[in-house]
């Protein structure tokens, strides 16, 4: 990714962390807020659901590994780049667009499976640079026992794996200005203002 990159228009956000961080509830809790400041907004997620998205939640999903970790990475290079259009589009509305998981997850899951980050990152050179992004950290050991009773098992919800993909996460956030940690492992709503007080701090919204 290009950190000088973006996309004239509404403000991209993005949400990252490992399952069980509370992206998708802090993504959802975010829309509304948004909304009752009368921001016209979008959700949307990674892997998206693209043909080539679907495929990936088959494959990471079936709680076995059965693709090679450069294929996994060049499919979510794959989507994200097909997703991107979309999101250009909404951005280019003046929409302010929320996205679960995007290119920072690639780095950390990737990475983490043992592929050089630079590759990764040459491979996913054309992403766009969001408004900012939020790392939502959490110790594995809690995010396994919030998502233990999910019927989908991905495998990468192995203890040792994401204790490395956290690692990294962490080390992203010192090397892209953008991406702010956030303590996790909080309530959902004192999380919620934690993250409303940085995007009014950084973006005055």
């Amino acid at each position: 990714m290009d950190k000088a990159q973006k996309v004239q228009g509404g403000i991209f956000i993005v949400f990252e962390g490992i399952d069980g961080s509370g992206k998708s509830t802090q993504s959802k809790m975010l829309k509304k807020h948004l909304e009752k400041k009368s921001y016209k907004t979008f959700l949307t997620q990674e892997p998206s659901n693209s043909a080539i998205g679907k495929l990936i939640k088959k494959s990471i999903n079936s709680g076995k590994k059965n693709i090679s970790n450069e294929a996994i990475a060049l499919l979510f290079a794959a989507d994200r780049a097909e997703h991107i259009k979309k999101i250009k589009r909404e951005l280019e509305k003046g929409k302010s667009v929320i996205c679960d998981r995007y290119y920072y997850s690639s780095l950390a899951y990737q990475g983490a499976s043992g592929l050089s980050l630079n590759w990764l990152m040459e491979i996913n050179k054309f992403a766009i640079k969001p408004s900012i992004a939020f790392y939502l950290d959490i110790a594995p050991e809690k995010a396994l026992e919030r998502i233990k009773k999910r019927k989908t098992k991905s495998y990468f919800e192995k203890l040792a794996f994401l204790s490395n993909v956290r690692k990294i996460y962490k080390q992203l956030c010192k090397e892209y200005e953008e991406l702010f940690e956030i303590d996790a492992s909080k309530g959902r709503e004192e999380v919620h203002r934690e993250i409303v007080k940085i995007l009014k701090s950084q973006l005055s919204i």
